[in-house]
Parts: C-alpha cells; sequence; structure tokens
C-alpha cells in the first residue's frame, strides 16, 4: 500500500494530504486504466502523439486482461517470422502501432478477409477487434478530459517514448551486462534499488540491448511457483529470494527502449528521494 501511494503521489494524483489533486488526480481517477497507463494518455495531447497513445493504451488495457495480439501455440520459430514482420528497435509498444495501423488498413473488408490477414501474420482477429472498440471508448474519453486527440507525431516515436515515460517511469531498468544466458538475454538492473531482471522471450527486444528500458510488467519466477506482478509492485529486496520458494529471476513484460536521462527529467522527486533517503 505504501509502495502505491508513493506512485501515485509521483505521477501527480495526490496531494501532501493523500487527496486526489486538480486536474490530474481526479482525471487518473476516470480513466478505467492502470494509473500509469492512464498519465501517458493524458500528457500524450501535449506531447503531441495522443493518436498513438490511445492505440497503445488500448492494446495495454487488453493484454493486461491475459490476452495477446498474437495467436499463441504457433511455435517458437513460426511466431519469430511473424514479429519480424512488425517488429521496431524501439519495443513491444511501438510494435503495437505496426500491427494495429496493419489491422485497421484491412477495417474496410469483410470480417472473413480481416481474420484471414490475422492469421498469415499470427495475429489474434479477437483480440485487435477488441482493442478498436476500447480505442474509440478512450477516446471519447479523453476528449472529454480535454486531451487533443488528434495530436500524431506520425513517424516520430520519440513523443510517445516520452509520454510512457511519464507513465512508467518507475518500472525502469538499466543494462548490467552485455553477457546473455542461453536464451541471449542480457542482464538488467533496476534504476532503483538494483532488482535484477531480464526482458522477458515474448518482447521483441529479448535479444536486444539498449542501455535503459521501460517495462509495463513484471514476472517473478520462484522454483516452486510464479507470479505476475502488476506495474510499479517490486520489491527491493525481494531480489535476495527467500520465503515460500527462492527467487530466481525476474522478467519484464512489454519493454520499451528509452534514454535514462529522461527519467530524473520527468520524476526528479521519485529518484532523488530515495538517494537521500
Amino acid at each position: 500500500a505504501v509502495r502505491a501511494l508513493e506512485l501515485l503521489h509521483a505521477l501527480g494524483a495526490l496531494d501532501e494530504e493523500g487527496r486526489l489533486t486538480s486536474p490530474v488526480g481526479l482525471h487518473l481517477a476516470e480513466i478505467p486504466l492502470h494509473p500509469t497507463v492512464s498519465k501517458a494518455l493524458l500528457v500524450s495531447g501535449e506531447l503531441g502523439c495522443a493518436r498513438e497513445m490511445l492505440t497503445i493504451a488500448a492494446v495495454m488495457s487488453v493484454t493486461a486482461g491475459g490476452r495477446s495480439v498474437w495467436q499463441l501455440g504457433r511455435g517458437r520459430r513460426a511466431m519469430e517470422g511473424h514479429k519480424l514482420k512488425f517488429a521496431v528497435a524501439e519495443g513491444d509498444h511501438v510494435t503495437y502501432l505496426n500491427i494495429f495501423k496493419g489491422f485497421m488498413s484491412k477495417s474496410n473488408r469483410s470480417s472473413q478477409d480481416r481474420s484471414e490477414w490475422c492469421r498469415r501474420n499470427g495475429l489474434d482477429h479477437d483480440t485487435l477487434a477488441r482493442v478498436a472498440e476500447v480505442r474509440r471508448q478512450l477516446a471519447a474519453l479523453a476528449a472529454r478530459l480535454g486531451v487533443n486527440i488528434l495530436t500524431s507525431c506520425g513517424q516520430d516515436t520519440l513523443p510517445v517514448k516520452r509520454a510512457l515515460v511519464h507513465g512508467l517511469f518507475a518500472n525502469s531498468a538499466v543494462l548490467a551486462s552485455a553477457s546473455t544466458d542461453s536464451q541471449g538475454r542480457a542482464l538488467y538492473r533496476a534504476v532503483r534499488g538494483g532488482v535484477p531482471l531480464k526482458i522477458h522471450a515474448s518482447s521483441v527486444l529479448c535479444r536486444n540491448q539498449p542501455s535503459c528500458v521501460l517495462y509495463t510488467s513484471a514476472v517473478q519466477t520462484f522454483r516452486e511457483k510464479s507470479h505476475h506482478r502488476a506495474a510499479g509492485d517490486l520489491d527491493e529486496d525481494e531480489a535476495a529470494g527467500g520465503g515460500a520458494g527462492a527467487l530466481t529471476s525476474h522478467e519484464m513484460f512489454e519493454v520499451v527502449a528509452v534514454e535514462q536521462d529522461w527519467l530524473p527529467e520527468v520524476a526528479p522527486h521519485f529518484y532523488t528521494q530515495r538517494k537521500a533517503a
């Protein structure tokens, strides 16, 4: 609970007395997304990338419920081939833009044609159709809250990544070692706390080594069990393991490459408070 309150303070949602701020806190409370995603959406209009962030937020909302934009069960080699058609060096969130753009380019075709296009590209038609519906709902809500939903950054993904930093700054990690494991994955450490992390194999960046990344959520894998942890919920002392099963690894889901300099620029209080403690 303390960590959740700290994150809400850092997002500008709560004042010093724990009350919702106006307008940020009140607006975050109205958006049915994780606060980190909502904050990225709220700032996207000012940063000139609302159309892109609406798509990303919609995908993140749908995938948070356990769905995937990819058709699962096709085999690793086939899946990697499909991902290469859409993957970009910026990471998963920007890759979602390419996937959704491709899907919507078929919107004037029959449902059967769209389903066939998804099948050929290893994509889940029902998930993407749900993303389109959620995006429409989020666009109407964001417009009511004053976000300029018509802004677009086009091919320039820098504003999108900066918007994501405004929301996901607490989930940041830097490259700790260029040495890789048997899956070709490098070791990262959380910027705050130093927890060891690796990029999950499902990410388009799993075999890349950007110097600094953000992630939507992390999975802690134990010898006896594993469970999913929501964005911002990793405890710094959990790297040592113990308790009901020794910790073997932390893995990052939905990863995007960013500049480390942006973190203290966007959330100086979040990092400086920790240094002072």
